[in-house]
């Protein structure tokens, strides 16, 4: 089984509205050019300041957009993130999968909350202004079993071995990552998720000026065997690579870490 892929790298702002038309002008694109996943950057619908009060419900208008969106175009559209209200005054950091019928296949929250105090430096409490998510999130689709995070998620190899363990053939990786710690860390990490778990990463990060730092870019495809298969730089646009199921059964066989992992003791 193969599967074309395209990753959007968008440089969202405050602008919801032309955000949106353009997740939309990007997905007719990569329908245009054969693909049956397009993956968003986090964020891709609303980058600006007061986030919060920008936050919509699940069936909201934005999912009804992007549904019809999918629908439209015959295409598994994954919505990145967006922020979700919540029973409390702190939303949710939430992906969304479509199918290729427009219907919600998958949703998940991002678990993992940036949390710094330094004394004299950065201090950065996410959890005051956003709520956790508490479930790991796999699905099928009619080219592979996708798994889900979000940004920060990267840091965290258990969450992606447990993923791989359910099963994922695919992980997508929505992002707003810096600057300064994506030319640290970004391919570095993606790199290794993929190859601990012998898996396809597909990583769609956000571009250009935010309110608080640059975004770094470099949304990528990597293979089962920690390839990069295609990478953009600092610029708005598709990307493409195509996943081959046999190629990561076989890579699998060749390197059975997850069959050798021992639960026993970790």
């Amino acid at each position: 089984m193969k599967a074309k892929i395209a990753v959007a790298q968008m440089n969202s702002g405050a602008d919801a509205k032309k955000n949106l038309d353009k997740m939309c002008a990007m997905t007719k694109e990569a329908k245009a050019q054969g693909a049956d996943l397009i993956l968003f950057p986090e964020h891709a619908d609303y980058l600006g300041h007061g986030m919060r009060k920008q936050a919509q419900l699940i069936d909201g208008e934005l999912i009804g957009t992007l549904s019809a969106c999918a629908a439209l175009n015959r295409i598994y559209l994954h919505l990145g993130s967006f922020t979700e209200k919540s029973d409390t005054n702190r939303p949710y950091n939430t992906s969304v999968l479509f199918d290729r019928d427009g219907k919600t296949v998958a949703t998940y929250r991002k678990t993992h909350l940036f949390e710094v105090d330094i004394e004299g430096g950065t201090k950065v409490r996410e959890a005051d202004t956003v709520s956790p998510g508490d479930q790991i999130v796999v699905c099928d689709t009619d080219f592979g079993r996708v798994g889900f995070a979000i940004c920060y998620d990267l840091r965290f190899p258990q969450l992606f071995q447990k993923m791989a363990k359910a099963g994922a053939d695919i992980i997508c990786m929505p992002a707003n990552f810096t600057y300064e710690t994506g030319k640290a860390h970004w391919e570095v990490l993606l790199r290794a998720r993929a190859i601990e778990n012998t898996c396809y990463i597909v990583a769609a990060d956000q571009v250009g000026e935010k309110p608080e730092f640059t975004a770094y870019g470099h949304s990528m495809i990597i293979d089962a065997w920690g390839n990069v298969l295609t990478q953009s730089e600092q610029t708005e646009g598709l990307i493409y690579a195509t996943i081959d199921l046999e190629y990561l059964k076989q890579v699998r066989r060749q390197m059975p870490s997850l069959h050798n992992t021992r639960e026993d003791l970790y």
